[in-house]
């Protein structure tokens, strides 16, 4: 799926993929049909949550486990810690290692 969508002379992409037969599909198109500008009060309350990327040296002992609890999200935090450094399932950390956490 990809949709483009042009405002105030930028153009923003939104691409989804998704297995043939799984039927994410749809549901994939919805969300991208919702894109729009957030009003003043959206924008605000998103900013109270505003998160950054840090990227920290991993040092010994470390485990994703342990540098997931480090990082401020509210919901798999482990997931999220392995998706973004591209870890899998099991894969240490090595020490000096830089990884990504949500700060």
């Amino acid at each position: 799926l990809l949709v483009v969508y042009r405002m105030d002379g930028t153009l923003y992409r939104v691409t989804g993929l998704a297995p043939r037969g799984s039927g994410l599909l749809g549901p994939l198109e919805d969300a991208a049909w919702t894109f729009r500008r957030l009003s003043r009060a959206e924008a605000a309350r998103l900013a109270e949550k505003e998160r950054h990327i840090e990227m920290v040296r991993v040092r010994a002992g470390d485990t994703p486990e342990r540098m997931a609890r480090r990082m401020r999200v509210e919901k798999f935090p482990l997931e999220l810690f392995r998706v973004l450094n591209g870890l899998g399932p099991g894969e240490p950390l090595r020490p000096g290692e830089r990884v990504k956490l949500v700060r």
